[in-house]
C-alpha cells in the first residue's frame, strides 16, 4: 500500500488514543479498557479503507479523439531514474518496519531458546514453570512462567498467582498483536503510548486477581516495591515489576468505577464513527470519461488505494491537472493488461491521457525549378509567439519553408530572459539553411504544451501504414494468433521497428514485453509480415524513422 494509507492509520490511532486517555484510562473496567485499546488499534487499520455508497463525487471529461494505436517509439518507455523525496519516504518507512520486526523477532527467539534449553516444572492446566538464576524478576510468556529460585522459595504463591492471571487472560497474545502493530506504525508515538496503556491494564487485571484470591494487599504492595528493579524481555512478556508502580498501587486502593462511568465507552465509539464518515467521504469518487466517437469509460474510484494510475503524456499525473478541452486521446487499461505494461503500479487500472499538441504546419506551394516564396500556415495558442529568424526579429511569412534547417521553442522565463517582455508568450527561433531547394514540402513541428521551457525540434513526419491506423489494426487482428500453450493470459507487447526511407520495416525488437515469451515471439512474427509503409521524413526528405506498435493478446 502507499504511504498515504499509513499516514491515515497514524491519524486514527492518535485520535483514538487521545479519546481513551481522556475518558477511560482512570476507570477500573479492566476488561473493557483492554478490549477498547485492542479494538481501537485494530479498527485504525480498517477505518481508512471503509467506503460508503451514499458518498460520491463526479468528474466529467469529454474527448473528441480516439485511442492512440501507433505511438512514437520515444513515448513508450521514458521512465526517469531520478530519486525524488516522495520516493525516499517509502524506503525509510520500509527500513523502519524491517528493523523493528527484526528486533521483535530476536527477542522472541531468545525466549524460545530459553524455553527449549531449560528444565520445566509442570503446574496446573498445562502451565510450565522455568527456574533460572538469570531471571531477575518473574515474567510470563504464552504458557510459561520464568522466575529465579529465591522468588520461588520466598514468594511463590503471590508471584505464581500474578503470572497465572496473565496467562489465563491471554495477555501474551495481546502483546504479540500490539508489537506487530508497532512495527507497522513505528514512526507514530500514539501507538507506543497505546502499548504502554495496554501493559498497564494487564498489570491492573493481574493485580486484581491476586487481591481477589485472598492475599493481603499491604504485603503484596511491598512485594511489588521489592521487585521494582531489574527486567528482562520486558518488550514481549508480562512482568511483575511493570513500570508505573505508583499508579498500580493507587488503583488497588481505588473504589470500583460507577455504572454511570460505563457510559464513557460511548466516546471511543463516537470518535470511530466520525472518523469512518470522514474517510468514507473522501474515498468514493466516480470519474466518467466520454468521447464523441462512442468510446465510453466509467471508472469508479472508491478510495485512495484503488485509484487507477494516471499517465499524462507519458508521465504520472492526476485527473485534476488536465483541462478537458486539452485532451487529445484517452486509453484505458484494466486488470492484467495494465499490470503487464506498468507492473504493480497498474494493479488498479491505468488511464493514459494524451494532451493536444500545438501544431505549426508549414506548407509550400509547388515550384518548378526557381525559388518561390512559401505559403506558411500557423496553428498556435491564442497568444502569438515572437519569431526570430537567423538572429533577427521576423515573421513566418518571411521564411521559405524549404530554407528551414531547424526550429527552437523558448517558453516561460527562459524566453523572457533571452528576449525581454515581448517574448512573454514564447519565442520561435528559426534557423535557415545556407542553400535553397525547390519543390513541394510539408513540415510539421509538434510542440507539447507541457514541455520544458526550452526544447529544440527537427522537422519530422511519421511513417504511415497504407490505409492508415484502421488498416494497420485490421491487418494485425487478421494475422495475430493466440499462442498455443497459453491459458488465461492477457498482455500487450510493444514492438519497436524502424521504417526506412524506402518504407521497409526493419530491426523489429521488443520494446516492452507482454510478460510471456510466446506472446512476444508471436508479436515479432506478425510485425515481420507487415507490408511497406509510406516512409517518414526528416527535413522534408525520406528518412529512417522509429515507431512502436502495441499488440494486445487477450484470452477468449
Amino acid at each position: 500500500m502507499e504511504p498515504e494509507y499509513f499516514y491515515k492509520v497514524a491519524f486514527v490511532i492518535a485520535a483514538m488514543y487521545i479519546t481513551y486517555k481522556l475518558f477511560m484510562s482512570r476507570e477500573k473496567f479492566y476488561a473493557l479498557n483492554r478490549a477498547t485499546i485492542l479494538l481501537s488499534v485494530a479498527s485504525s487499520f480498517f477505518i481508512p479503507l471503509i467506503k460508503l455508497p451514499f458518498f460520491r463525487k463526479e468528474v466529467f471529461v469529454d474527448s473528441d479523439a480516439s485511442v492512440m494505436n501507433v505511438l512514437p517509439a520515444e513515448m513508450i518507455d521514458e521512465t526517469e531514474n531520478q530519486l525524488s523525496f516522495s520516493d525516499i519516504i517509502p524506503i525509510v518507512f520500509a527500513v523502519g518496519v524491517v528493523l523493528f520486526f527484526i528486533k521483535y523477532l530476536v527477542t522472541t527467539l531468545a525466549i524460545i531458546g530459553k524455553v527449549t534449553c531449560s528444565n520445566k516444572i509442570l503446574l496446573r492446566k498445562g502451565i510450565k514453570l522455568i527456574i533460572s538464576e538469570s531471571i531477575k524478576t518473574p515474567v510470563s510468556w504464552v504458557r510459561y512462567i520464568f522466575m529465579n529460585s529465591r522468588d520461588y522459595q520466598e514468594n511463590s504463591r503471590e508471584v505464581l498467582t500474578h503470572e497465572m492471571a496473565h496467562i489465563r487472560h491471554c495477555h501474551s497474545f495481546d502483546l504479540i498483536f500490539m508489537d506487530l502493530a508497532c512495527c507497522l506504525q513505528w514512526f507514530n508515538p500514539a501507538i507506543w503510548l497505546f502499548r504502554k496503556e495496554l501493559r498497564a491494564v494487564h498489570e491492573y487485571q493481574a493485580d486484581y486477581d491476586v487481591i481477589a484470591s485472598g492475599f493481603d494487599v499491604k504485603n503484596y504492595q511491598i512485594l511489588l516495591i521489592k521487585k521494582a528493579a531489574g527486567r528482562k524481555w520486558s518488550s514481549v512478556t508480562s512482568s511483575l515489576n511493570h513500570s508505573n508502580l505508583k499508579k498500580r498501587i493507587t488503583m488497588m486502593s481505588c473504589k470500583t468505577s460507577s455504572r454511570l462511568a460505563f457510559l464513557k465507552i460511548l466516546m471511543p465509539v463516537a470518535v470511530s464513527a466520525l472518523l469512518t464518515l470522514k474517510f468514507a467521504e473522501s474515498n468514493a469518487q466516480t470519474v466518467v470519461v466520454t468521447s464523441s466517437k462512442d468510446n465510453h469509460f466509467n471508472l469508479e474510484i472508491q478510495n485512495d488505494e484503488q485509484k487507477p494510475l494516471v499517465m499524462i503524456d507519458g508521465k504520472k499525473g492526476s485527473f485534476e491537472s488536465v483541462q478537458p478541452s486539452n485532451v487529445k486521446s484517452i486509453r484505458v487499461l484494466r486488470d492484467q493488461p495494465a499490470k503487464d505494461e506498468y507492473g504493480e503500479m497498474g494493479a488498479n487500472g491505468v488511464v493514459e491521457i494524451s494532451t493536444k499538441d500545438v501544431d505549426i504546419t508549414v506548407e509550400e506551394s509547388a515550384a518548378e525549378e526557381t525559388e518561390k516564396s512559401g505559403n506558411m500556415t500557423v496553428v498556435e495558442p491564442s497568444n502569438s509567439f515572437l519569431v526570430i529568424v537567423d538572429g533577427e526579429e521576423g515573421s513566418y511569412e518571411s521564411v521559405n519553408s524549404s530554407d528551414i534547417k531547424n526550429i527552437s521553442i523558448l517558453k516561460g522565463q527562459s524566453a523572457i530572459d533571452a528576449y525581454g517582455e515581448k517574448a512573454a508568450n514564447g519565442v520561435v527561433i528559426v534557423t535557415t539553411k545556407k542553400h535553397k531547394k525547390s519543390g513541394t514540402k510539408k513540415t510539421k513541428i509538434i510542440v507539447k504544451q507541457n514541455n520544458p521551457d526550452s526544447v529544440t525540434f527537427t522537422p519530422e513526419e511519421k511513417p504511415e501504414f497504407p490505409g492508415g491506423d484502421i488498416a494497420l489494426r485490421k491487418f494485425i487482428a487478421e494475422n495475430v494468433k493466440y499462442p498455443e500453450g497459453l491459458k488465461d493470459f492477457d498482455g500487450t507487447a510493444c514492438v519497436k521497428i524502424i521504417v526506412d526511407k524506402n518504407g521497409k520495416v526493419t530491426n523489429p525488437s521488443i520494446l516492452k514485453s507482454s510478460g510471456n515469451e510466446l506472446a512476444d515471439k508471436e508479436a515479432l512474427r506478425v510485425i515481420g509480415m507487415l507490408p511497406d509503409f509510406i516512409p517518414g521524413k526528416k527535413d522534408g526528405q525520406p528518412a529512417d524513422v522509429p515507431i512502436s506498435i502495441p499488440i494486445k493478446f487477450a484470452a477468449n
